[in-house]
């Protein structure tokens, strides 16, 4: 049963079969590389890893091994955190981590909790952003001294294998149906300069007599989340989803209009849009519309508030707490009011599958797809009670239905590009993210940019006239196409 049927319906349906075959022929299509560029960068890279590695054992006492602690997460946390007399730092561990709050009786080490260390003790700061710098180099020479490697001297490509996402290649794949590129994995590779130092997409280019045209959904989930939202309720509050200045005007309609919030004298409702993404002059407005961002896409998903009290954080970098962030989750539901409704729908979807007895309680996507939440509705079935578990099967179901749309969605118009550009010297040769990638003559760039265009756009005819929009580019590699 497809619970979206109603409103949702592809213009032209594609089968899975055919969608199998658009990826097998991505994967046959395979993609360039500048060898030499990468080659280069991975030598400056671990000129750089050297230099870091060097700064960093002047900041401990020595030991055997002393580079070993930054690759190892056991070491690391003996340093940081055993007492001086066990030869660590002393320091308390971090409450917060990368996926919100740490557990009781675990200890992490990752970016977030490092932050965390570092604004608790200003005397550390400094080996701590050294350990971040490391990281990132490492991060980055990892992509740069493996990617070579894949490509094949026969034809100078790499031909990258395709499978479902956040699943095992053997397994019968992923909930949501989502497939990304997965060896040499693709959707890993950052593409900020402040994850990425050396620009490693810059080495991914046109083959000779080629240029690369991207085109990138512009916030695709959130668009459909206004359909749903349009359809279902008549509740139009995100009708600017996939507009530029969408999580500014969240933060000023949310820190300023609801909360009231000021900054240097001005209320932050009172602030042009365009301060909001000025990360250098105006770092706090900066760092409000980063927060909103943060907060519309974990509100979304069901993100609870002790979660955000976890992950939000304040100027000193520490957890901004629950009441802040319930303040600020409250604002949100008041400004984006469709947000509440979807999640009560979907918990009213949950209830109904109960009451229906069906074999695997949950929900449907857009195409069918189920998402099976029987194992963690059996309490609410016995009892009624709505305990943690019907809310994480909340979370799930709110998940499957932007995550399944979104899969579908992309997986159709590959493979209607694919048809499109039968009869070009073109080809699709890498399905990123929300981006396709394709490599065509420069001659015939206009109308490899239409086809993508429409076939993106237009895949799905979604309701209320609401529409999908993509933004695009071209140049002669990936880094400089985004």
């Amino acid at each position: 049963m497809k619970l979206y049927d109603e409103y949702f319906n592809p213009q032209r349906g594609c089968s899975q079969p055919e969608i199998d075959r658009a990826y097998v022929l991505l994967e046959r299509t395979g993609f360039s590389l500048d060898c030499d560029y990468l080659n280069e960068q991975a030598r400056i890279a671990l000129a750089d890893e050297q230099v870091s590695l060097g700064k960093l054992r002047t900041m401990v006492e020595p030991c055997d091994n002393v580079d070993g602690i930054w690759s190892s997460p056991k070491r690391l946390t003996e340093l940081l955190h055993n007492s001086p007399s066990a030869g660590g730092l002393g320091l308390a561990p971090s409450p917060i981590c990368k996926k919100g709050e740490v557990r009781r009786g675990e200890t992490k080490v990752d970016g977030v909790a490092l932050e965390f260390v570092a604004a608790s003790n200003p005397e550390v700061r400094e080996l701590i952003n050294e350990i971040l710098n490391l990281k990132r180099i490492r991060s980055s020479k990892k992509y740069l001294c493996k990617l070579p490697n894949y490509v094949d001297p026969t034809d100078n490509l790499v031909h990258p294998v395709y499978g479902p996402a956040s699943d095992s290649d053997d397994s019968v794949g992923a909930k949501s149906g989502r497939t990304v590129q997965k060896n040499p994995e693709g959707q890993q590779i950052p593409g900020s300069a402040e994850k990425d130092p050396y620009a490693i997409r810059r080495g991914f280019v046109a083959p000779k007599g080629y240029v690369l045209t991207v085109r990138d959904y512009s916030a695709m989930e959130a668009v459909l989340q206004h359909a749903i939202c349009a359809a279902l309720f008549d509740d139009w509050t995100l009708a600017d989803a996939n507009t530029s200045n969408f999580h500014g005007e969240n933060a000023r309609l949310v820190y300023g209009t609801q909360l009231g919030w000021t900054h240097n004298g001005t209320k932050i409702q009172d602030y042009d849009l365009k301060y909001f993404k000025d990360a250098v002059g105006h770092s706090y407005l900066y760092n409000l519309r980063r927060d909103a961002k943060t907060v519309f896409y974990g509100l979304q998903y069901r993100k609870s508030i002790r979660g955000f009290g976890f992950t939000l954080l304040d100027g000193s970098g520490f957890p901004v707490g629950e009441r802040v962030a319930g303040d600020i989750v409250r604002g949100f539901l008041s400004v984006r009011t469709g947000l509440a409704k979807f999640h009560e729908w979907v918990d009213d979807q949950l209830r109904l599958s109960v009451r229906r007895n069906d074999i695997m309680a949950g929900i449907g996507g857009f195409s069918g797809r189920w998402r099976d939440c029987s194992k963690l509705l059996e309490d609410y079935r016995v009892t009624g009670k709505e305990d943690w578990k019907f809310r994480k099967a909340g979370r799930q179901a709110a998940n499957h239905g932007l995550q399944e749309g979104g899969a579908i969605i992309k997986a159709t118009a590959l493979v209607l590009v694919q048809r499109r550009l039968s009869g070009l010297d073109a080809a699709v040769q890498m399905d990123i993210h929300d981006e396709l990638v394709v490599r065509n003559r420069p001659r015939d760039q206009r109308i490899v940019d239409s086809i993508m265009t429409e076939c993106m756009e237009e895949t799905f005819e979604l309701p209320c006239g609401i529409k999908l929009k993509t933004a695009g580019s071209v140049a002669e590699n990936w880094f400089d196409a985004k």
